[in-house]
């Protein structure tokens, strides 16, 4: 009896011992704080329950770019761009600013977008300037003279979009827009043996002012390939109004509509067709100052302009509308207030690899090629068929990585719409259609 009451007393004894030094454990690591974890009394209250706070915005950088080149015109100069949103993607700021060879020249843009609602909202501004400069004789004898233009634009605006769906949504925007062009004349008399005298000085300035609200319809589901759309379908129809505000001479209302559909076929083969048209109608027996121009290849590093089609005056320049591509035509061939163009194109992979060792390792891969019809054309009056044309051909694609480089040759049909040109070349950049 006694063992057994010795034996139990031991046990009894070794195991309070053993809860004590557990105890003490738990008590030492409850006053040990992790590095890693904060006091849990700053996001959990006396309920147990998660604390609320207001959200509070809190920024940073989404891309910032900058680069710097040379400008056989200009000279040196350089671009910079930033994006910054808040850490829900609620808010997004955008930077841009350009400086090419002066002050003169200088370039800025900002927009702010608040995004926490389906309906998203922006508001913008920009700056534009351009300078240049010439000589040109006038008059008869020995009369010169020299200008020195400014073009300088500044505007803003708002836009809000509202999505039904991921691939369809309604827009609008109203913007305003402040356009000036400044002129120094320089007269000068005399020739390069007697020298020059300068004469006289003359400014002259064109203010183009404009406030533009518009509205569209975008319809977008379309997958893209290498270098463009492969399957789906692309739909816009959109409204622009110029009103006569800040202005009393212009007044204009423009409806667009584009619909792209694309097949895809075997995953490597595609079919794409386009179609677009407009038309633009004065308004308040106001002048319409808009046109659309037609024709040609857009961002080309050759471009081929009819020169005798391009706008009459500084506000036809800034109201009207380029509508490409119509291959195997120059820029500006056709123009007016009305605009018709369909393209039609085959798809398909033309190099997989081509590899070369010498003069220098290089190697090409995912070359695509095309087969290509595109009609159509501008106009204000008269028979619209006597003003379109139809061009031919075939080109290739390769997506370089920052930009896709497009090789592309076209021939017109003869004597359709009175153009006797013969093949055109384009080299450019940008996706397909």
């Amino acid at each position: 009896m006694r063992a057994d009451t010795t034996d139990v007393r031991d046990t009894t004894a070794t195991a309070t011992e053993a809860d004590t030094t557990e105890a003490k454990k738990d008590r030492g690591k409850k006053k040990r704080k992790s590095p890693f974890l904060a006091d849990s009394s700053l996001y959990i209250g006396p309920d147990g329950d998660f604390i609320r706070r207001p959200y509070e915005t809190t920024w940073s950088f989404d891309a910032v770019n900058a680069g710097f080149g040379v400008d056989n015109y200009y000279g040196a100069g350089g671009l910079a761009f930033l994006t910054l949103s808040d850490l829900m993607g609620d808010q997004r700021i955008s930077f841009a600013l350009s400086i090419n060879g002066s002050l003169k020249n200088t370039n800025a843009y900002v927009e702010y977008a608040y995004l926490p609602y389906r309906a998203d909202f922006s508001m913008m501004a920009y700056q534009e300037s351009q300078s240049t400069a010439y000589f040109a004789h006038r008059g008869t004898g020995n009369q010169l003279f020299s200008a020195d233009a400014t073009d300088r634009r500044i505007g803003v605006g708002t836009a809000v979009r509202y999505p039904f769906s991921p691939f369809t949504r309604v827009e609008g925007g109203l913007f305003a827009r402040f356009t000036d062009r400044n002129r120094e004349v320089k007269h000068y008399t005399g020739s390069d043996s007697t020298g020059l005298r300068l004469d006289s000085v003359t400014i002259e300035r064109t203010p183009v002012d404009a406030f533009l609200p518009s509205a569209a319809w975008v319809h977008d589901n379309a997958q893209w390939g290498l270098v463009g759309p492969v399957a789906g379908r692309r739909l816009m129809a959109g409204v622009q109004w110029l009103p006569p505000v800040w202005q009393d001479s212009m007044s204009y209302v423009k409806v667009d509509a584009d619909l792209r559909f694309y097949k895809e076929f075997f995953r490597r083969y595609t079919v794409a067709f386009r179609v677009a048209g407009g038309f633009s109608e004065a308004l308040g027996g106001l002048r319409n100052p808009h046109s659309y121009y037609v024709g040609g290849e857009s961002y080309t590093f050759n471009a081929h302009a009819n020169y005798e089609n391009l706008p009459d005056n500084l506000a036809q320049f800034y109201f009207s509308d380029l509508d490409f591509p119509l291959r195997g035509y120059d820029m500006f061939d056709f123009h007016g207030t009305r605009k018709f163009i369909s393209n039609l194109e085959f798809r398909f992979p033309f190099v997989r690899e081509l590899s070369f060792e010498w003069p220098v390792p290089l190697a090409i891969t995912n070359v695509m090629g095309n087969l290509f019809a595109d009609y159509g054309g501008a106009w204000s009056a008269g028979d619209p068929f006597g003003q379109f044309g139809m061009g031919l051909g075939y080109g290739w694609r390769m997506n370089l990585g920052i930009f896709v480089l497009k090789y592309t040759r076209g021939w017109p049909v003869r004597g359709m719409a009175g153009k006797r040109q013969g093949a055109r070349t384009y080299w450019s950049i940008g996706s397909e259609f």
